[in-house]
């Protein structure tokens, strides 16, 4: 709002209101209001980016909207399970599996440390994280990777290895036509984001030079990689969940 604002009006209006969850005043740049607001009317536009934005401050109401310069995405205030309640929490992933079986999309359900769950809505490629910002770390988390035509969705990506170290995360699982696996890390030494994706990109270059010169096909390549991982990183568990959701035929 322009510093020499005179009287109350529609622009303090759109000041204050805060109908995205991403704070007072701020719009995704396709829903910003139009300016000039009224005659005479001495505002502009300022540029705020996700990374500026500590997640979305208005989630408790239920859902909202969050978008940035590439990607969408929908989050949805579920029911708050306790973080500790592993029995509550495996029932509800599984439950996240079956509604998820067929999707074409990605979708993520996280749990925060002091159980608030949230439901994420992503898109073909992925999902965006970065709505719920900090309330990422610790978390429990599952993902899915959508089949297509070409097969089942992979295993852990190079971006979800990075994404569990980033965030320090208690849980980590995906589902995808090969199953649900889930990651855990025991290990003594802290491994940052950076070094996870150096981890990751040292892990694939092997599976793939052993396949060059064993002659071999890899069919899943971060499937792969994950079981390279599961045995060379000491404290780092990658595991296929014995109740998995297999590809329909």
């Amino acid at each position: 709002m322009g510093r020499e604002h005179p009287a109350e009006d529609i622009c303090d209006e759109y000041a204050k209101v805060d109908d995205y969850g991403l704070g007072p005043g701020i719009f995704p740049k396709d829903n910003a209001p139009e300016l000039p607001a009224h005659p005479h009317c001495l505002c502009h536009y300022e540029k705020v980016y996700a990374s500026e934005l500590n997640g979305i401050h208005g989630l408790a109401s239920g859902e909202s909207r969050y978008s940035n310069d590439k990607k969408k995405v929908k989050v949805v205030r579920d029911p708050d399970i306790a973080y500790n309640d592993t029995k509550a929490i495996e029932a509800r992933f599984w439950r996240f599996c079956e509604e998820h079986r067929d999707s074409d999309i990605e979708y993520a359900l996280v749990i925060t440390t002091d159980g608030e769950v949230y439901h994420i809505t992503g898109d073909s490629d992925s999902v965006d994280l970065s709505a719920i910002g900090e309330k990422l770390n610790g978390a429990k988390m599952i993902h899915n990777h959508p089949d297509n035509e070409d097969g089942p969705g992979d295993c852990f990506s190079k971006e979800d290895f990075s994404a569990y170290f980033a965030w320090s995360m208690g849980q980590l699982d995906v589902t995808s036509g090969l199953g649900r696996y889930t990651m855990r890390y025991n290990g003594g030494t802290i491994i940052t984001a950076a070094q996870a994706e150096k981890l990751y990109d040292e892990m694939y270059n092997k599976v793939i030079n052993e396949a060059l010169l064993g002659g071999k096909i890899i069919e899943h390549v971060q499937q792969s990689v994950m079981e390279a991982l599961d045995t060379n990183l000491d404290g780092f568990e990658c595991r296929r969940c014995k109740r998995c959701r297999m590809k329909k035929n």
